[in-house]
């Protein structure tokens, strides 16, 4: 979660698509989308598609979001 989240810092916008490609195996990509469930629970990220099989992207929710 907190890689997730620095990356995010960095590059304000980021792909799942880029996640995944930087992973190297399945294992990683099935823990990295667990956390990223775990941080929109928690509310400190948000995740939206601009039209169907188009790219996830995320970025860090404001704080009056």
């Amino acid at each position: 979660m907190e890689e997730l989240l620095s990356n995010i810092e960095i590059k304000k916008i980021i792909k799942f698509r880029d996640i995944i490609n930087e992973s190297e195996c399945k294992l990683e990509v099935v823990v990295t989308f667990l956390a990223l469930l775990e941080l929109i629970k928690l509310r400190m990220i948000k995740v939206y598609q601009d039209q169907n099989f188009n790219d996830i992207l995320m970025e860090r929710r404001k704080i009056n979001e």
